[in-house]
């Protein structure tokens, strides 16, 4: 099957969209979420290659950029922030804000001069239930709790 043949009912449906539509379809735990408890969490990490120095150093550190891109996803409301020694992790109640801080983040390097950057990015919006960062990470240290005792 190619691309040309697919019809507009090939792609999956938006949830939001079935939450507007007047379709016959199954009453699902995910149509019944609303924005109040409703949580989007993402986790960025951001390579910034290209970065000329003036005494024609080579430097292996990016800290300074990450603390440029970080600061500007900071800067967006809403969201918040949990930096990692690997990644920046991300909370918000809309994948517009999360997209949002990712745009700042890589705007922030382009403006700082930055040439090049690379980022990887993962994004989960759970619709069965509304979970934040910290109650995520709490649940699984309940968990480690239980299994050494």
């Amino acid at each position: 099957m190619n691309y040309k043949s697919l019809k507009s009912y090939d792609f999956p449906l938006d949830w939001r969209y079935l939450l507007k539509s007047k379709l016959n379809y199954p009453k699902h735990s995910i149509l019944k979420m609303t924005l109040e408890n409703y949580k989007v969490v993402a986790e960025i990490s951001i390579t910034p290659l290209g970065k000329r120095y003036s005494n024609d150093e080579l430097p292996t550190s990016i800290r300074n950029e990450l603390a440029i891109a970080i600061d500007a996803i900071k800067k967006v409301k809403g969201i918040k922030v949990i930096v990692t020694g690997m990644s920046t992790q991300m909370e918000a109640d809309s994948i517009q804000d999360i997209s949002k801080a990712i745009e700042y983040a890589h705007q922030s390097l382009k403006d700082k001069g930055i040439p090049r950057i690379i980022s990887s990015i993962r994004i989960d919006e759970r619709f069965d239930k509304s979970e934040s960062l910290e109650e995520r990470v709490n649940s699984v240290k309940e968990k480690l709790d239980s299994l050494t005792k």
